[in-house]
């Protein structure tokens, strides 16, 4: 009945590869629970689609151990598929610096043999004992201190699992200062407008969102750069900020907010996941593929930008489109004398404005030539970095078809035809949408039909089946969703309010008629 809610679980915990036995007392059972959490989904209630889930399980209990991973899927009519089983090892944060790996280690022995944390306890006690180490640290000795105090007085096990999120978050600390605060927030506001994109939140939300967000990736920032400058070697972070840096993700989160505000937030939430991926591989160290997901990222970026001042010139167009409109039209006088001279008065006004209108619809014309050469320069580098990766350039084509417009759009202008410019800007706009789509389901390495991409053919605006018979016998018809059914909702109010209003050109009424004639 189609997809209703996904997720992830891991269970089977072995250690040293070997399964637990059987014949645990409950005391003496590992410290944590199953690591259980639900899948992003990019539509409700479809039969087939993919995502991406970002999860952090490297502060978990059972983090370096190994386990048996299920992903589940449940439907409307609540029936619920299993993926098969996949043996892996949960991931750990690597420490390096010995005070860190010393409480990572006691941390592990507390995990894994709860029932026995009374020397757990006695040796992070001496590990305090020694105060000059601390002296630039006192926090961090009080911690220390604190949490072995509390795992002497621990008598169950939501006490001994406070103590063990406790002592990561103190190694964390120990290894990477107040980046480890940062990076939680970070992933936290990430999170939450993930969240808001996929529930489509109103723009006020979404907005909040983002601007959190900016504060947590300036601060994550910041605090990374601290950290680069006490580690004067090429490690991990310093390689990696070679091809990600705070001006290119600030950049990122521009785009976003701009696809979020122009009601593409698919492709937002798509941008986001990127992000998300890239700064993974930041604090990971993964630099080839990073900067080859930085390059992409950059593309995907610019082509925002694109959409962004492409929707802005389609605006001024049709703003002048209807001052051109407004200025035809003139009271009409009942006598011969208030005629004669009202034709005079509208002829020379008219030839006024149709100089103010020449250069307008020049300036126009010379934004719409340099949108179109950026375009053109920026699908000229996609196609040299796809050769040299040896990757197909399958946007290309919904490219090509926006830059044809873009053309067609600068000669309506020349001829101050505002009217059809406005046709040829919005095919421009539509085939920029398109490439950005394509261009993200790769980066996302999702699969896509011949050309790269969801195929567009036999499809209408909305994304209907079209054709010349009135049936349609594929499998593809979506059924709406109660998402799908709210937007078509609003998009009719909106139609019928602007339907009637007066003050409106003759022509844009009749063009909102033709539409809620479709609706």
């Amino acid at each position: 009945y189609g997809v209703m809610s996904a997720k992830a679980q891991i269970t089977n915990l072995t250690v040293d590869g070997k399964p637990l036995p059987d014949n645990l007392k409950p005391h003496e059972i590992p410290l944590g629970t199953p690591p259980n959490y639900p899948l992003n989904l990019s539509e409700i209630g479809t039969k087939s689609g993919e995502d991406e889930t970002f999860k952090d399980l490297t502060r978990h209990p059972w983090a370096g151990l190994v386990g048996t991973l299920i992903l589940s899927a449940t439907d409307e009519g609540g029936n619920t598929s299993n993926s098969p089983e996949l043996k892996l090892q949960i991931p750990a944060y690597k420490f390096t610096k010995p005070l860190a790996k010393n409480i990572i280690a006691l941390r592990k022995q507390l995990i894994l043999t709860p029932h026995e944390s009374a020397p757990t306890a006695r040796l992070l006690y001496r590990l305090t004992t020694n105060k000059k180490p601390f002296e630039k640290d006192l926090g961090l000795y009080l911690g220390l201190r604190v949490s072995s105090m509390r795992l002497r007085n621990a008598r169950t096990r939501e006490q001994k699992e406070k103590v063990a999120e406790l002592l990561y978050e103190l190694a964390r600390h120990v290894e990477d200062g107040d980046l480890s605060r940062a990076e939680r927030e970070l992933r936290s506001a990430q999170e939450a407008l993930r969240k808001a994109l996929q529930e489509n939140a109103s723009a006020e939300e979404i907005q909040k969102r983002v601007d959190e967000l900016r504060k947590a990736l300036q601060k994550y920032m910041q605090e990374l750069a601290k950290q680069q400058q006490k580690q004067n070697h090429a490690n991990r972070a310093n390689n990696s900020q070679k091809s990600v840096n705070s001006k290119d993700l600030d950049q990122m989160l521009k785009t976003i907010e701009e696809l979020a505000k122009s009601g593409s937030k698919d492709l937002a939430r798509k941008m986001l996941s990127q992000m998300q991926n890239m700064l993974e591989n930041l604090q990971t160290g993964k630099n080839q593929q990073n900067q080859q997901q930085t390059e992409a990222a950059k593309q995907l970026q610019e082509l925002g930008e694109l959409l962004r001042k492409q929707q802005e010139l389609m605006d001024r167009t049709f703003t002048e489109r209807r001052q051109q409109n407004n200025s035809n039209r003139m009271p009409q006088s009942n006598t011969p004398s208030g005629q004669d001279k009202q034709r005079n008065d509208l002829h020379q006004r008219q030839q006024g404005q149709k100089q103010q209108a020449g250069k307008k619809a020049h300036s126009l014309e010379k934004d719409q030539e340099a949108l179109r050469k950026q375009l053109e320069k920026l699908m000229q580098q996609m196609k040299k970095n796809a050769r040299g990766g040896g990757q197909k350039n399958n946007q290309n084509n919904a490219l090509e078809k926006a830059k044809r417009a873009m053309g067609q759009a600068q000669q309506m202008l020349q001829k101050n035809d505002f009217t059809n410019a406005l046709s040829q800007e919005g095919q421009a706009l539509n085939q920029l949408r398109n490439g950005m789509e394509q261009l993200s389901q790769e980066m996302g390495g999702q699969k896509s039909g011949q050309g790269g991409g969801r195929k567009q053919s036999g499809k209408d605006p909305l994304g209907r089946p079209s054709g010349h018979s009135g049936m349609d016998t594929s499998q593809n018809t979506k059924v709406p969703d109660k998402i799908d059914i709210q937007r078509a909702r609003e998009i009719l109010r909106d139609l019928q309010e602007k339907a009637s209003d007066p003050n409106r050109p003759t022509l844009e009424l009749d063009y909102f008629e033709r539409l809620l004639k479709r609706f």
